[in-house]
């Protein structure tokens, strides 16, 4: 059965996104497009009060790591903002429109002297912001628009709906995924370091990209379970670049158990980048792709992931269900007390992608 998609409380949790072109063509298949894509991307986020906490753009999919801001917490939108941001994602005609729309509500307010007309054009914008479809619809919308002109092509460039599993928020889980996030170059053997692969956040925070660096900081916002203040990314460079290692260690192909190899960092790149004496826990794991980070629907702490369940299970279970609880254990791997919702019994480690 198709979960549907869960949305909770803004602030409350992460989502995990992924969306796939369809067939998995190579559309993003040159740098000025996958710079677009990301441009498109970071415009979305910010119209849509979207926290772009991680990403990564790869030739025929992406993963972006979000959360959605709440109505009190995001900075509201004016004209200044909304015209800056929609030139990253509109054609000239729409933005033209857009300057003659804000012309003509100004020319008004000039007679009442008030805002009431400016603001209302402003509205029709920040009515649609906190919501994840409508971001995840407006950055589908406009990489399909893009890429469709740039190939020469019609229809569908997506295949199916996005998937976005819900993912707690706290360290743990959160910079699990990242790192999975960001090692999918390494994965797919496209780069040997993280930071040689720009369209991803770890590589865009190295060169010096202050969105890239504040979203990956807010990870280690919460540490100890409770959110706070994001640190700063100098702060934290070095841990999150440890981590990083930590999880990419390759894997060797054992022949006497048929496990095959996968890409990744060499034991000597780790030494040489972690004092830790070998300490690797889950590192082999995450250089597979990991459904539970795609499939999983729900990931965090037994409590997160239980009280999630309780709370939604008219949602997540038919009605003719027995199913009491929510959380079960993640297979395949020492993954240091987290569950998911769903058990994949089947194929929970695989290829990258």
């Amino acid at each position: 059965m198709r979960l549907p998609r869960l949305i909770l409380e803004p602030d409350a949790c992460a989502y995990h996104c992924i969306a796939r072109t369809i067939d998995k063509k190579w559309y993003f298949d040159t740098p000025e497009r996958r710079d677009r894509i990301v441009k498109i991307i970071r415009a979305a986020s910010a119209l849509y009060g979207v926290q772009l906490i991680n990403f990564c753009v790869m030739s025929n999919h992406i993963h972006l790591l979000v959360s959605i801001v709440s109505e009190t917490s995001r900075e509201p939108l004016n004209k200044e903002k909304l015209m800056k941001i929609s030139s990253a994602l509109y054609r000239d005609d729409y933005l033209r429109d857009l300057k003659d729309e804000f012309a003509r509500a100004e020319k008004v307010d000039k007679k009442t002297g008030d805002t009431w007309h400016t603001q209302q054009v402003i509205d029709r914008y920040e009515h649609r912001r906190g919501s994840l479809s409508n971001f995840m619809q407006e950055v589908q919308k406009r990489i399909g628009d893009y890429i469709n002109k740039e190939h020469k092509r019609k229809g569908v460039l997506w295949d199916g709906r996005f998937k976005s599993p819900v993912v707690e928020n706290t360290l743990k889980a959160l910079s699990e995924l990242s790192a999975y996030i960001d090692l999918n170059p390494i994965r797919a053997g496209i780069v040997d370091k993280p930071e040689d692969y720009r369209w991803c956040g770890y590589a865009a925070a190295l060169g010096g990209n202050k969105l890239a660096q504040k979203g990956l900081a807010s990870l280690y916002s919460h540490r100890g379970g409770r959110p706070t203040s994001s640190p700063s990314w100098r702060s934290i460079s070095s841990a999150y670049r440890q981590l990083l290692y930590e999880k990419g260690i390759e894997l060797l192909e054992d022949p006497n158990s048929g496990m095959k190899g996968r890409l990744g960092f060499t034991a000597e790149q780790v030494d040489e980048e972690i004092s830790r004496n070998g300490k690797l826990s889950k590192g082999e794991v995450l250089l597979h792709r990991v459904r539970y980070f795609t499939d999983g629907a729900v990931i965090g702490s037994a409590r997160f992931v239980e009280s999630t369940f309780q709370t939604h299970r008219s949602k997540l279970t038919s009605p003719s269900s027995v199913r009491k609880t929510g959380a079960r254990p993640m297979r395949g791997a020492d993954w240091d007390g987290m569950v998911t919702l769903r058990d994949l019994r089947l194929n929970a480690l695989g290829r990258a992608g």
